[in-house]
């Protein structure tokens, strides 16, 4: 795995164990509430395990944090190895976010795979 995506998903990892911590939330906790285990949260949060942006969403619901928060900012003129392959089906075919959010993540996803 390409260095520069290895610190992608490290960083994320590191934001979701600060949110998490600030929560007061455990891992168990958070596992349970994922339907995951205490290790795949402990994986996730060391960049081992890759969330989908859809698992990112209810972390982020969970721990009442901003979506953005939890996802650095990607520089694509230093990182030309990072190739991104997001699946916007998985946010089209859920009944839990409304219309407009549907829209937006969508109109988002669509300018990451344009780039």
């Amino acid at each position: 795995m390409s260095s520069n995506i290895q610190k992608f998903y490290e960083e994320i990892g590191a934001s979701i164990k600060k949110a998490r911590t600030d929560a007061s939330v455990s891992q168990d906790t958070l596992g349970g509430i994922l339907d995951l285990t205490r290790t795949s949260i402990v994986n996730i949060e060391s960049g081992r395990q890759r969330p989908s942006i859809f698992m990112l969403m209810h972390i982020a619901k969970f721990l009442n944090v901003n979506f953005c928060d939890l996802v650095p900012e990607l520089s694509l003129a230093s990182d030309d190895d990072i190739s991104v392959e997001i699946k916007a089906k998985d946010i089209q075919t859920t009944s839990q976010f409304d219309s407009l959010t549907q829209q937006s993540l969508t109109n988002f996803l669509t300018s990451i795979n344009d780039i």
